[in-house]
């Protein structure tokens, strides 16, 4: 079995843009697009209501939304041919 449970969460950034680019032609305004739903995103953390530093993320996909799943297909498709 293959546990996926924080997969969304390992998708490297650059490495993604890249497949984009790359293997599936995507470029200029929609690779832009694309660009500014993933990056410039923080996290933090608050305990009892104090907000702590804000971390900016590099890797990780957000959840919740129709693009994220796409997103973590593309930067998995690889691994089809990787297999073969």
């Amino acid at each position: 079995m293959l546990d996926l449970s924080a997969a969304f969460d390992t998708v490297d950034h650059d490495i993604l843009i890249g497949h984009l680019q790359q293997s599936f032609g995507v470029n200029r305004l929609a690779l832009s697009w694309i660009e500014s739903f993933l990056r410039n995103r923080t996290q933090s953390v608050s305990v009892d209501g104090v907000q702590l530093t804000r971390s900016p993320l590099t890797c990780g996909v957000p959840q919740g939304n129709v693009l994220g799943p796409v997103l973590f297909l593309v930067y998995h498709a690889d691994v089809v041919a990787i297999t073969r």
